[in-house]
């Protein structure tokens, strides 16, 4: 059995959000056309922030951690450049991306198995058109 220290993730946070240059990633994170080319920054953006990202949302131990407690889950949140308000129930196995880009509104219920992508690969996988997704206030999104 594996235990997840809180302190440790709150560490890893706070090293995220002291990292100016991944700071400047988050803020990069925005809806549009992106060719899939590492060469384009906007692109490149987008690729580093998921891989920072995926360290977090393929693990539930760890989000589970993270989604138990208030604190650590709006820190989670804010590191990833989401703005919006965290008043919301969210499950481990709820995938999610691109956080400046998500709306999540009061009591929001996000059971697991829940898709947020904000992005779809075109016919031709040559380019990701990326939108923002909101949420009202009370939906209920559940498992499956």
């Amino acid at each position: 059995m594996t235990f997840i220290n809180s302190k440790l993730i709150e560490q890893e946070l706070d090293r995220l959000q002291n990292d100016k240059a991944f700071q400047d990633i988050v803020s990069n994170i925005k809806a549009g056309n992106f060719e899939r080319n590492q060469t384009d920054k906007d692109y490149k953006d987008r690729v580093d922030y998921t891989m920072e990202l995926r360290n977090f949302v393929y693990n539930p131990t760890i989000l589970n951690v993270i989604f138990t407690d208030q604190e650590l889950k709006t820190k989670f949140f804010r590191t990833f450049g989401y703005k919006g308000k965290v008043n919301f129930t969210i499950y481990p196995k709820c995938w999610l991306r691109d956080l400046p880009l998500l709306d999540i509104g009061d009591n929001v219920y996000l059971g697991d198995n829940i898709l947020l992508g904000t992005n779809q690969l075109t016919p031709d996988q040559k380019s990701l058109l990326v939108g923002k997704i909101k949420i009202g206030d009370n939906c209920i999104f559940n498992q499956g």
